[in-house]
């Protein structure tokens, strides 16, 4: 914009060109409907991935959804970077990670489940040695869902962890 601004037309087509080059290489960009939500999950994807871990998504969330942009990437950004942090650790092969939004009845519902084979940490704290600068993320995830008068659960299945918020959707009328 700044550049168009400066009517550098010539450094705008270079940059537009190099974006494009971009987009060639990543042949699959993910558009859930919600700018915010789109920009977490492809960073996330394009991070699981170079990891080597399959990273899959069906999500649908409206531009105006009615959670705030600030939270809704607390959300997503905190359950994704604990899938990718622990799938990373395990260094197993078939690694993945599923992520679902949806609206259903009155609620949001933001799913994230991935593979997991080990045991999990005691109330899912963290296993870092530095424990006091970690394990904030449930809690933030906790916190932000309790405020939209939702809820959340983290359980482990089988080979999988499943975490799953359900928010309110205080706009829809009954």
């Amino acid at each position: 914009k700044n550049l168009i601004d400066e009517e550098k037309m010539d450094e705008v087509k270079q940059y537009l060109d190099n974006e494009y080059k971009l987009m060639d290489q990543k042949l699959f960009c993910i558009k859930t409907g919600n700018s915010v939500v789109d920009a977490i999950i492809n960073t996330k994807q394009n991070i699981a991935e170079n990891k080597g871990i399959t990273f899959t998504v069906n999500a649908k969330v409206r531009e105006d959804c009615y959670i705030s942009s600030f939270d809704m990437a607390s959300i997503l950004g905190n359950l994704l970077d604990n899938a990718i942090e622990v799938l990373e650790r395990e260094h197993v092969d078939n690694s993945y990670i599923e992520v679902t939004i949806k609206e259903k009845k009155r609620f949001l519902i933001i799913k994230v489940k991935n593979s997991f084979y080990g045991e999990m940490p005691e109330e899912y704290k963290t296993t870092k040695e530095e424990k006091a600068f970690h394990g904030l993320g449930i809690q933030s995830v906790k916190n932000i869902v309790r405020k939209y008068n939702g809820d959340f659960e983290i359980k482990h299945e089988e080979d999988e962890v499943i975490a799953v918020a359900m928010i309110l959707d205080c706009a829809i009328k009954e």
